[in-house]
């Protein structure tokens, strides 16, 4: 069934397609939060965020994987890779590796990139400031 969000007005910038995401550590589901400021980035190759998110569902970094580099803000710095539980709907969580930078990169916000997006067939209009995740 196809969810239907409306954009969220910045102020300063275009409004922008955000969600309230919710996130679970894949060894213990019993450690979860939701986070309402992720922002669904089509140009962004992976999903990013906060080391404050690690450390709040204590997730564990995948083994044997590189870390990238990452710029933000005129500043590079190394992304972390962790497996995480994500979901748009608090229901149906699918395991996702996601990148992990200094909270003052990301400044309160996730990035959801296309190792997410790709999974759903997601409609943006610009036209009506809505988009749809099916």
């Amino acid at each position: 069934m196809p969810s239907n969000f409306s954009y969220t007005r910045v102020e300063g910038i275009s409004p922008i397609p955000i969600l309230n995401i919710y996130l679970q550590n894949p060894l213990d589901p019993e450690l979860s939060m939701d986070f309402d400021f992720a922002i669904l980035d089509t140009g962004s190759d992976i999903t990013i965020i906060s080391y404050e998110i690690v450390s709040k569902l204590q997730l564990r970094q995948i083994d044997n994987q590189k870390s990238i580099p990452f710029r933000g803000l005129g500043r590079e710095t190394l992304g972390i890779p962790y497996l995480i539980n994500l979901s748009f709907d608090d229901r149906d969580y699918a395991r996702s590796k996601v990148f992990a930078v200094p909270e003052d990169i990301l400044q309160g916000e996730a990035i959801i990139g296309r190792n997410i997006l790709n999974r759903h067939c997601i409609t943006f209009d610009g036209r009506k400031l809505v988009f749809t995740i099916d």
